[in-house]
């Protein structure tokens, strides 16, 4: 699934990719370099097609915070609901302790990745990915940062499997909790596992933003 939010106004749009996901805006505010979330109730829900992922996932979001003031859902499927049922991946900002988070869940098993936030910087964007190559390999889990890879563990989780979570971008799933305080100019979901060469050059080449 590919979103470039900076291009797609109005209350829903499809993804620019091959399969055309309907989305659809709730609050948030369209502008040139993207959509506003307001941190308070602002969110976009992709529905699930889009995240039927069962074995490798990447998922990339150049974005800028506002603040850095509370934690922050910044997007994926299934928010923490390990041990009901459901398969999930999601990016999230941890205010507390100041780090990022990739966590990955199959219906039991949660397999927690975190990295400590190397900015304060409120007024670029900054391009935040998710990997996992869909193993329990070393390594096989990481986070990154503008074509930095920030940390990276052994996955404790060996697949996903097909179930009915929407993808969503600024809030924590069904829940009203975690909204994202700042601004999303792209959202890419990968069904594999992109290698460092292609992360380093998505963010060096700026591919996801031309």
């Amino acid at each position: 699934m590919l979103l470039p939010l900076r291009y797609l106004d109005g209350n829903s749009f499809m993804s620019r990719d091959a399969y055309g996901h309907l989305c659809t805006n709730n609050g948030t505010v369209w502008h040139l370099g993207g959509r506003s979330f307001d941190g308070i109730d602002d969110w976009i829900t992709c529905g699930a097609d889009c995240a039927k992922i069962t074995g490798p996932v990447s998922l990339l979001v150049w974005f800028k915070a506002d603040a850095w003031a509370q934690t922050m859902a910044i997007a994926g499927r299934g928010w923490a609901l390990a041990g009901a049922g459901a398969s999930a991946y999601c990016l999230v900002y941890y205010q507390p302790t100041n780090r990022f988070y990739w966590d990955i869940y199959d219906a039991t098993t949660r397999s927690s990745l975190f990295a400590t936030n190397p900015t304060s910087d409120t007024t670029e964007c900054h391009l935040l990915a998710g990997r996992w190559d869909g193993t329990v390999q070393n390594n096989s889990q990481s986070i990154w940062m503008d074509g930095n890879r920030l940390s990276e563990r052994q996955s404790a989780v060996t697949s996903l499997h097909d179930d009915s979570w929407e993808f969503i971008i600024g809030r924590r799933g069904s829940l009203a909790e975690y909204h994202l305080d700042g601004c999303v100019r792209v959202v890419a979901l990968y069904s594999r596992y992109l290698s460092d060469t292609e992360l380093s050059n998505l963010y060096l080449n700026g591919l996801l933003t031309s």
